[in-house]
């Protein structure tokens, strides 16, 4: 769409503690300028406004013409990615995109029986036969392992499915970071992602992708911290590394790059 001329003298930004917001004006008697649409980046001034994205277009009648307009255009600093519809392929740090996640355990079975490690603490003198104070717990016993999941959103131009195919079911070769968390290398595995088509009011088709992410922090008789690469064994009572091993390593940062080039 063009066909527009932006008025200059009705351009106005400004910065509070709440954010960003900044007014545009346009009209249609003539011009080569394109009408900026619902979800546009405000970034062609300055790269930190890379974050300020169009919320409201606003029509009226231009100087009482009868086919003439005033287009008043409205931009907030909102992470528009997770509400509205633009879409851009271009490269973005994962950690500035909109974030969800959630923390908890996996259950695990330890068979108490081989390593010994748990026991009573108070004896069944009653029992037949009796059961000593401390003595060993001859069954099995479940434990919960720290980890958790979480999801990155992006609005995107294309959806490559064999791209992110590829990626699917690979741990973080290095250190991860994402919400301004590090992630220590083999803590995070990438699922995969779950997407939803959208369009916007060009009628232009775009995605909604959420990037699916889980980790696992296992503390390992060394008191270091283990991630995916790690089993645990029965017979030690220890989460031990395996061979081969049970996860590919793969930048996961690249996900926040053009799709097309991963």
């Amino acid at each position: 769409m063009s066909g527009y001329t932006e008025l200059t003298d009705q351009y106005e930004l400004v910065e509070n503690a709440q954010g960003i917001t900044c007014t545009r004006a346009f009209h249609d008697d003539g011009g080569t300028a394109d009408l900026p649409a619902i979800g546009d980046q405000l970034d062609s001034l300055d790269a930190v406004l890379k974050s300020v994205y169009v919320t409201e277009r606003r029509k009226t009648k231009f100087g009482g013409h009868p086919s003439k307009h005033l287009w008043t255009i409205s931009y907030v600093s909102t992470p528009f990615q997770n509400n509205g519809v633009g879409g851009s392929d271009a490269n973005t740090d994962l950690n500035d995109l909109p974030l969800s996640g959630s923390v908890g355990g996996d259950m695990i079975s330890v068979d108490n029986k081989t390593h010994q490690k748990f026991k009573w603490v108070d004896g069944i003198p009653s029992a037949s036969p009796p059961v000593a104070a401390g003595a060993v717990i001859e069954q099995t016993i479940p434990k919960i392992c720290p980890s958790g999941s979480f999801k990155v959103s992006r609005r995107l131009k294309t959806l490559p499915l064999d791209k992110f195919a590829q990626y699917a079911g690979h741990i973080n070769i290095s250190t991860f970071r994402v919400g301004n968390v590090h992630y220590a290398q083999g803590l995070v595995l990438f699922n995969g992602v779950q997407y939803e088509e959208i369009k916007n009011e060009r009628g232009i088709r775009m995605w909604k992708v959420d990037y699916d992410f889980s980790w696992k922090c296992i503390k390992l008789a060394d008191g270091s911290y283990g991630g995916w690469l790690y089993l645990f064994r029965d017979a030690t009572g220890q989460f031990e590394l395996v061979t081969p091993a049970l996860y590919r390593g793969l930048d996961l940062s690249k996900l926040g790059g053009d799709p097309s080039n991963l």
